[in-house]
């Protein structure tokens, strides 16, 4: 596989709204977290938050250890939470461009 299909297939795996705040609440807790913990905290039932868990498993934004009978997830990487800062700024750009358009009008 090459890099622009890597880059691709991670940026698949973060083109939901669940998954996005999966990554968003693991890095701004900066600890491990059960699958009931992450889905307390963005509002999921528990099924869902383990099938997108896996796919972010999968594609190394999210690791996991077991402790016993549970498992735990973190970030793997803080790179995580500077994706989604800058995609805020990409946004964040958009919107002034665009406000600036319609003041122009």
């Amino acid at each position: 596989m090459d890099l622009f299909a890597m880059r691709a297939r991670a940026l698949k795996a973060l083109a939901n709204p669940v998954r996005l705040r999966i990554v968003n609440v693991l890095c701004e807790a900066r600890a491990e977290m059960s699958v009931s913990e992450i889905a307390a905290s963005i509002g999921e039932l528990q099924p869902t938050v383990s099938k997108h868990l896996s796919i972010l498993r999968d594609t190394g934004f999210v690791q996991s250890r077991r402790a016993g009978l549970a498992v735990l997830y973190s970030s793997a990487s803080p790179c995580g939470a500077e994706l989604l800062k800058c995609i805020d700024g990409v946004l964040a750009a958009d919107v002034r461009a665009r406000s600036e358009q319609v003041n122009a009008a």
